[in-house]
């Protein structure tokens, strides 16, 4: 199978028509997941210029799903005081979280992107990253900041697609609903759906163990990718008013 670009766009639009080529596309309802290990996040210097704090507030937005949802694989952090990468759909064999200009085409404008690599026999996701759009402007203090993104809100969001969640494009108290204001905090907390969603995907009950090939290690392939992946590239946006 080659490899095949899944593009998906939740939205945090600010209120303006919302273009049809913009729109979440609700038919992927894959379920992917990762693999019961744990799995190191990298967090890289770059994110320090988003806001005072902002690696705090990507961790509290970490324990807030694995607080919540019995199963996921554990998290640990690593932060590394340099810049580990450009941001774009390229594996590195690292799971990083990243602030920077978004080149991706069609994503240019999105307040952060969240790019998954799933090996597409198993479905099981192998990497996964989180950018930051750095044009934007975030706060990290329990204030809103005039004019400015809550970076917790939207870590939470972006996470959610980190462990295979999709937009939600029904429910606007929803995490993982695909609008969001400036100075909206509200996707900070999960509701029943978004937990219960995590749950099934991470249910111990009914499900056969991933198994993955051990000669299609992404740490042995560094930089170069495979025929057996899905790309998958999940986005927050703005709501246009």
């Amino acid at each position: 199978m080659k490899i095949q670009h899944i593009v998906q766009m939740g939205a945090l639009f600010m209120s303006v028509g919302l273009s049809s080529s913009l729109a979440d596309d609700p038919s992927d309802t894959t379920e992917r997941r990762w693999n019961d290990v744990g799995i190191v996040l990298t967090l890289d210097r770059s994110l320090k210029s988003l806001c005072p704090g902002a690696q705090g507030r990507i961790e509290l937005a970490t324990g807030t799903w694995i607080e919540a949802v019995d199963h996921l694989p554990p998290i640990s952090f690593n932060i590394v005081d340099e810049r580990i990468g450009s941001p774009g759909a390229n594996m590195d064999g690292i799971n990083s979280i990243t602030a920077g200009q978004i080149t991706i085409d069609g994503h240019e404008n999105d307040l952060g992107v969240a790019i998954v690599f799933e090996d597409s026999s198993t479905r099981e996701i192998i990497e996964a990253d989180i950018v930051f759009n750095s044009k934007y402007d975030f706060y990290c203090s329990s204030m809103c900041g005039k004019d400015r993104y809550d970076l917790q809100s939207v870590a939470t969001h972006e996470l959610g697609h980190f462990f295979g969640l999709p937009d939600r494009i029904d429910d606007p108290s929803s995490s993982m609903y695909i609008y969001t204001e400036k100075c909206d905090v509200s996707k900070r907390n999960l509701d029943s759906q978004d937990t219960e969603a995590m749950e099934s995907l991470y249910s111990v009950e009914d499900k056969e163990p991933v198994v993955t090939d051990s000669s299609c290690s992404i740490r042995s392939s560094r930089g170069g990718q495979k025929p057996w992946l899905l790309v998958i590239i999940l986005a927050l946006l703005i709501r246009r008013k």
